[in-house]
């Protein structure tokens, strides 16, 4: 297992917090035949949790496969896998055989000049859950009180008189368990077990908590079933939506937390299967410039992406989050106020906010699908679907 370096606590569950702020860019410069400022190594390093094993290098994509092995190779390194992340670059992870620091290897690489810039693989570690224990009794009230506040219902008496082709919504996240029975026949079959360059059918939820499953039953848990509960998406019609789940989290620790390269494979993948609407309930601090790339890739090609804001109570940046090509979902309560709690568990608890954030969405004891049954959830990780659906 790659070990991890730096402290980062990241948004999921409850939506993966976002915990270190992002270091002053003073020293950043533009990368090389490019408009991108890119921080320093050293501020990289700093900026969040990366595997000590391994870099991102990026490259134009004029640039032959062949040309990136063999200029990864020349720095005592071994190219593991290239994608496309953007239209107009390659990314590529390389292994450092351990004679040098991931600092030292950024530096190193980003002086080649068929390099554009390199950075770290950055983790993203999964948070517990904050959940209730009875799924269906709480402090906010009883079941499904979030459809009445977006106006659910009217919504889908509306569309009931409208033609509507179906959706397909990527739900990048832990997975799903399809076999659920408010999500048999909501989960794609496409839907996927990311293993590196790898792509394994889907068999279920890898967090602990069902994180994955909860997101997907918001947006799309059937209707009409006489059983469990609505999705926000499925009220009128079940055959207007696909789930195309997603299981991103990192292969040396399934469900525990995603890093840069499973995050933007999966947005990759997403596009290549017509998502219209992509999901990430997670994030976390550094400037993550190749998660950018595939967020505006997304973006360009007509993707909608809806992220979870975070959950520590902060107007600090948070990546994806704040990047300009994304809705920013900030949690509100049954009132519509912000939720901030103090709870002694947990301790001090807020939605982020602040002027990148876009739009509120219901997130405080939400009731929807886990493996075994239901639970109510709590956190930007819960508003998010709300407003992809």
């Amino acid at each position: 297992m790659m070990a991890l370096k730096k402290s980062l606590s990241i948004i999921m569950a409850a939506a993966l917090m976002f915990t270190t702020a992002v270091p002053a860019m003073a020293d950043t410069a533009a990368a090389e035949g490019t408009d991108i400022a890119v921080p320093t190594a050293a501020e990289m390093v700093e900026a969040g949790e990366y595997a000590d094993d391994q870099i991102i290098v990026v490259f134009d994509d004029g640039v032959k496969d062949s040309k990136i092995e063999s200029t990864i190779e020349g720095e005592d390194a071994s190219c593991v896998e290239i994608a496309e992340v953007s239209d107009d670059t390659k990314v590529a992870v390389a292994e450092l055989d351990g004679s040098t620091s991931v600092e030292e290897a950024i530096e190193t690489l980003t002086e080649n000049k068929n390099v554009l810039y390199a950075q770290p693989n950055y983790r993203y570690e999964i948070m517990a859950d904050y959940g209730t224990d009875d799924p269906y009794n709480n402090d906010d009230g009883m079941n499904q009180w979030y459809l009445t506040n977006v106006k659910a219902r009217e919504a889908w008496a509306v569309m009931k008189d409208v033609e509507l082709n179906p959706v397909t919504v990527a739900v990048i996240d832990s997975g799903a368990h399809k076999k659920h029975e408010d999500l048999q026949g909501v989960i794609s079959d496409d839907s996927i077990r990311l293993l590196g360059a790898e792509k394994k059918p889907l068999e279920g939820d890898s967090s602990e908590d069902g994180h994955g499953t909860h997101v997907s039953g918001i947006i799309g848990a059937a209707s009409n079933n006489g059983i469990g509960i609505t999705g926000v998406a499925s009220g009128v019609n079940n055959d207007y939506l696909k789930i195309l789940a997603i299981d991103a989290t990192s292969q040396d620790a399934p469900g525990e937390y995603f890093d840069t390269y499973g995050i933007v494979s999966a947005i990759e993948y997403a596009m290549e299967k017509g998502a219209k609407v992509i999901n990430m309930s997670l994030g976390g601090p550094g400037i993550d410039l190749v998660m950018e790339s595939a967020v505006e890739m997304a973006y360009e090609n007509g993707v909608t992406v809806v992220v979870a804001a975070g959950n520590e109570n902060t107007d600090e940046f948070v990546t994806p989050s704040d990047h300009n090509e994304v809705i920013s979902v900030c949690n509100t309560t049954r009132e519509d106020r912000r939720y901030n709690s103090s709870d002694w568990l947990f301790g001090e608890t807020g939605s982020n906010f602040g002027q990148p954030k876009d739009i509120s969405a219901p997130g405080t004891s939400i009731l929807s699908t886990v493996p075994n049954g239901y639970e109510n959830f709590t956190g930007t990780s819960m508003s998010a679907p709300v407003v992809s659906a």
